[in-house]
């Protein structure tokens, strides 16, 4: 839970839906959004909730007592800025508010400047904390998209993830991941060339493991079978063959080299480690792999896929594929589905949680307008729409409710890029036949430029703080937040 909140800060960076439109003339807001506030704009984002009715199925009386008393009135608000002025190049600040009524009853305060981000607010007392901070993907360019602000997003999550404690035991690959997903174009282009070597060995093997036989449909046509069938020892012996090829790719290593700490680097990339792993690998148990079997028409067209993934003795995927319709199973969750974008999904589920099994089935509709122009106000102006619509209904005899889910998104923006932009989504949850219901409001908007505000304090790194003081900064921050929700005590 720890980590939750400096996770949350950072998501907020990213509260535009997505959209990854390039063209200027249709460029949608959310796209546009991104674009201004990589620079010079603010950001200005709220959350709201309200909730109605009985208690639903999946929470209890007084769960749902706390909280239809909580969220009247109360709003999350956020504003973010990044300069990209000569005297202030790459600084940053975040604010995150939480009101009632137009009250604020409490804040939280996140500035960036060079390679550090400052955190304080009441929550935290007289506590400045100070937390690591990488402006490479930042500052790559001269604005960033939306998917810019997706690794800049990664990348930070990838410090706090080690910050925080995830990598103690054993240095894991999320941090090194998170930058790999950011790093700049160039690079990413030297790993794919380096990547191209072991891409053939696995195509080669794929096919070692490849049958193809003829044989006549029902119709007295021809059609084509592809099987590929691997045990866990074939799985795991291919898996051995590429570490070998790996361990004497010194070029590739070098470049892996540039995006690991000195830690990382020693528990993945070092001889003797990967021999570690062949071993391990070797050692696994034999059972099933892999099988894939796809039917083609004589045409070329696909008409069957089926697919079994064996992850573990206990666990295994299957799906399966003909037209537009599939099959996906889990030991704990059976879809089945069919359908396309154009006129929605249908299917049934079957899903066992907690020592219960749920059946039901559901349908899907959702639909996303193209970015258009409207001059019908006097103003022109961009617009999108979008929706989207789920129905729950269980079989006879379940004992959960019916439920109806629906979305709507509004983004608006002005003619010219240099204009404000904004969205509105509102998410509609209840169970049918007046039932409970629960309504979520977000909102984000374009606007003036924001002045930093100077943090106060001598600041404490959070990195060197013991899991003591850093647990009572936690729990301390989570007892204020209950006291100003009135809830001390729960």
């Amino acid at each position: 839970m720890r980590k939750l909140l400096c996770m949350l800060l950072c998501a907020l960076l990213l509260l535009p839906a997505p959209g990854a439109a390039e063209d200027t003339a249709t460029i949608d807001s959310a796209e546009l959004m991104a674009r201004q506030t990589s620079g010079n704009t603010a950001l200005r984002a709220a959350a709201a909730m309200a909730v109605n009715g009985p208690a639903p199925f999946f929470l209890t009386e007084e769960q749902w007592a706390t909280l239809s008393a909580v969220t009247p009135g109360l709003t999350v608000e956020g504003t973010y800025t990044l300069s990209r002025f000569t005297d202030s190049f790459g600084d940053s600040m975040l604010r995150v508010y939480l009101k009632r009524d137009g009250e604020t009853l409490s804040t939280l305060r996140l500035n960036g400047r060079g390679d550090s981000f400052l955190l304080w607010g009441d929550a935290l007392g007289d506590t400045l904390l100070s937390l690591p901070r990488d402006t490479e993907a930042l500052l790559r360019g001269k604005y960033l998209t939306l998917s810019g602000w997706q690794g800049v997003l990664c990348r930070d999550a990838g410090l706090l993830w080690n910050l925080l404690g995830g990598d103690r035991d054993w240095p894991g690959l999320f941090r090194a991941a998170a930058e790999v997903f950011s790093a700049e174009d160039s690079w990413r282009a030297e790993v794919d060339a380096a990547m191209e070597k072991y891409l053939a060995h696995l195509s080669s093997w794929l096919q070692e493991q490849s049958s193809i036989r003829v044989e006549r449909d029902d119709a007295g046509g021809l059609r084509s079978v592809v099987t590929l069938k691997a045990d866990r020892a074939a799985c795991a012996g291919e898996a051995v063959a590429l570490l070998e090829l790996f361990a004497r790719d010194t070029a590739l290593q070098e470049l892996l080299r540039q995006h690991m700490t000195a830690e990382e680097a020693a528990a993945y990339l070092e001889p003797g480690m990967t021999r570690l792993f062949a071993s391990v690998l070797r050692a696994l148990p034999n059972g099933e792999g892999i099988y894939l079997e796809r039917v083609y028409a004589a045409g070329g067209e696909m008409e069957r896929l089926t697919l079994t993934l064996a992850l573990t003795d206990e666990l295994s995927l299957t799906l399966r594929q003909e037209g537009d319709s599939w099959v996906l199973s889990l030991p704990f969750l059976t879809l089945t589905g069919s359908g396309d974008s154009r006129h929605g999904w249908q299917g049934r589920f079957s899903l066992a949680y907690d020592d219960a099994l749920y059946n039901g089935s559901y349908q899907l509709f959702a639909a996303m307008d193209k970015t258009y122009t409207d001059a019908s106000s006097g103003t022109r102006q961009r617009r999108q729409d979008g929706m989207l619509t789920l129905i729950v209904t269980p079989d006879e005899g379940e004992d959960f409710p019916a439920q109806l889910l629906t979305a709507t998104l509004s983004a608006r923006a002005g003619e010219t890029n240099k204009d404000a932009a904004s969205w509105r989504l509102e998410l509609d949850w209840q169970e049918t036949g007046g039932g409970a219901q629960i309504r979520l409001m977000l909102q984000a908007a374009t606007g003036d430029l924001l002045r930093q505000t100077e943090a106060e304090g001598e600041p404490l790194a959070l990195a060197e703080l013991n899991e003591d003081v850093r647990a009572a900064l936690w729990d301390a921050a989570v007892a204020h937040f209950l006291r100003v929700l009135g809830i001390a005590g729960e």
